[in-house]
């Protein structure tokens, strides 16, 4: 099996370093530097890496709007995709996310750490690959290719959407806390995680799967948490 492949993107030399190192410890990997957002979205598609770290600020486009680009090609649907931003603002985490954006690394950031979340990301990738279609009532989900359907109708996910969804899916009934979500599903270091991101991603996922969003029949918020309710 080939090395992970692993996209950097930063301004900084120093911090490509950083980030760099951090994904050769996550695992056996090889990485590409860039700073140039532009050509970002060449040597993806050129390359074809396993995940991306991209600066929030890059020469030409900057790393969400790489991001929001990448994930409107079919071939990165399911590649996950790390902002790396430096004090950013709420607005500025939230605009990432809505892109599709996996996680946001801040700036300064601690390298073990970030390898361990890195490792989540690679392995549950190599996990999808290998795992085999999921049923729920009418809900079916497909690891490998990352596409749901409800019925006969594709549902267009995320990438963050189907990793959640999945999550719960595997609980059927049980309430799964946001915590858990944000750890197991989105790759968050343990408490460090943004509650938020996880309500964020719900209510997409509500929109594409509920009857009435407004009156959720089978993505229920319990007790700090969500639970999927099985279809009939």
């Amino acid at each position: 099996m080939r090395k992970a492949r692993v996209l950097i993107a930063h301004k900084n030399l120093e911090t490509q370093r950083l980030l760099g190192h951090a994904a050769k410890q996550a695992i056996s990997s090889e990485a590409r530097f860039l700073s140039n957002g532009f050509e970002v979205l060449d040597e993806a598609q050129n390359w074809l890496p396993d995940l991306l770290l991209l600066g929030g600020e890059l020469v030409g486009l900057d790393g969400i709007q790489c991001c929001y680009r990448l994930h409107r090609i079919a071939q990165f649907s399911e590649v996950p995709i790390l902002v790396v931003l430096e004090a950013p603002r709420i607005d500025d985490r939230y605009r990432a996310y809505h892109v599709g954006a996996e996680g946001i690394v801040d700036i300064p950031f601690d390298e073990l750490e970030l390898a361990y979340r890195l490792r989540i990301f690679l392995r549950r990738a190599r996990a999808l690959f290998r795992a085999e279609s999921v049923r729920c009532g009418e809900l079916t989900l497909e690891p490998m290719t990352q596409q749901a359907f409800l019925g006969d109708k594709k549902l267009a996910l995320t990438p963050s959407e189907f990793a959640i969804l999945s999550t719960l899916v595997a609980n059927p009934d049980q309430v799964v806390s946001t915590e858990t979500l944000l750890v197991q599903a989105l790759g968050a270091a343990p408490k460090l995680g943004n509650p938020q991101v996880i309500h964020t991603h719900i209510r997409n996922l509500r929109r594409k799967i509920e009857k009435d969003p407004a009156n959720p029949e089978v993505l229920r918020y319990v007790r700090r948490g969500y639970q999927w309710t099985s279809l009939p």
